[in-house]
């Protein structure tokens, strides 16, 4: 019986001897083939790409009203996070010194690199402000009129505390011109006679029968004909309403109902309690009515009316293309720039660049 034991537990140990010799060759292999699939894997993400490239060279704008110095360098995060969804692996953003920044694009093709452009010289500064109108906003007219005699190119509108009560936004225009249209039309109808001359800040009186519905071709022909290139519309600025790209919690590319691409956007709960505060206090009083401007980098995108109090949600619908619409979108999503650089490249060259997908995920 002991014999039997015996010789039942070396068969056991034999057997386990067996068993760990096998996994540990198990174990051997399966290390083989994993640094074989790691080894290969780097391998294949290291392999170098050479692409047609551009490269950009912006300098940073700067004025006295800027609040702190900004360099170069704290625009590199900001500009590849805004420019990244667009051209992704490849874009290279550089710091040359503290004036100017290197951007360097993984193409060269004319419609992507206006792209970029647009979406550099943009500072993404949003603001939901109420157009100013004669009967409503008098006390902002007023101020304005007692500037008449000494006309100057200042965007803002001091009280006498110095507070900012208003701000002359400029009105965009389209950038084609349709057969039927002698020259492009205004992107946003106009309500409001008082504008001003956008270069010399010499305000202006519309004639009252351009304005109102579908005066965009109207006003742009006029204002032709008086031999200024661009005018500006009065907005006012309420500190206590003030609504802008920090409230938003979402913005996407959507269409409006008769199917024209249009940014669709929700408000957090701090903007949407300033949203409705704004629209509510320029709510219709019988036939008059305040436009809301949306402006994006004091450019007037479009200005409805207000018919309602405006909440969580909202649209910036008019006659937008897609790739200005999803310009748009990236720059809200991305946010504000620390900066604004200057809007004329000071370097542009073609050149070429070379990339492989793990520089894409050290990014």
């Amino acid at each position: 019986m002991n014999q039997y034991s015996r010789a039942t537990q070396e068969q056991l140990e034999s057997n386990d001897g067996s068993a760990r010799w096998l996994l540990g060759i198990l174990i051997a292999v399966g290390v083989f083939f994993l640094v074989a699939l790691v080894a290969g894997v780097t391998s294949l993400l290291s392999l170098q790409r050479t692409v047609p490239a551009t490269q950009l060279v912006y300098s940073i704008q700067r004025s006295d009203s800027q609040p702190e110095f900004v360099t170069s360098e704290q625009m590199e995060v900001p500009l590849r996070r805004r420019m990244g969804e667009l051209f992704g692996i490849g874009l290279e953003v550089n710091a040359v010194d503290d004036e100017q920044i290197e951007i360097i694009l993984p193409t060269r093709d004319p419609t992507q690199i206006k792209i970029a452009k647009d979406l550099l010289v943009s500072a993404g500064v949003l603001r939901f402000l109420p157009i100013a109108n004669p009967t409503r906003h008098a006390s902002v007219f007023e101020l304005v009129q007692q500037t008449t005699n000494a006309p100057t190119p200042q965007r803002d509108v001091q009280d006498q505390n110095g507070d900012v009560v208003g701000r002359w936004v400029t009105v965009g225009v389209e950038a084609e011109v349709t057969p039927s249209d002698q020259i492009a039309p205004l992107k946003v109808e106009l309500n409001s006679p008082f504008v001003r001359n956008s270069r010399t800040g010499e305000v202006i009186s519309l004639p009252e029968q351009i304005l109102g519905q579908d005066s965009e071709g109207k006003i742009a022909q006029w204002i032709a004909s008086q031999g200024i290139e661009s005018i500006d519309v009065l907005a006012v600025v309420d500190r206590s309403q003030a609504v802008g790209g920090q409230d938003l919690s979402f913005a996407g590319a959507t269409f409006d109902e008769t199917g024209m691409p249009a940014v669709a956007f929700v408000f957090t709960d701090a903007g949407s309690k300033r949203m409705a505060a704004l629209t509510t206090s320029n709510s219709p009083v019988g036939n008059r009515r305040t436009q809301l401007g949306v402006i994006l980098d004091d450019q007037l995108l479009t200005a409805p009316n207000i018919l309602s109090t405006i909440q969580r949600e909202a649209r910036i619908t008019g006659n937008f293309t897609q790739s200005e619409v999803d310009s748009m979108v990236q720059i809200l999503k991305a946010g504000q720039l620390p900066a604004k650089l200057n809007p004329t490249p000071v370097a542009e060259s073609q050149t070429t660049m070379s990339y492989s997908l793990l520089d894409s995920f050290m990014q």
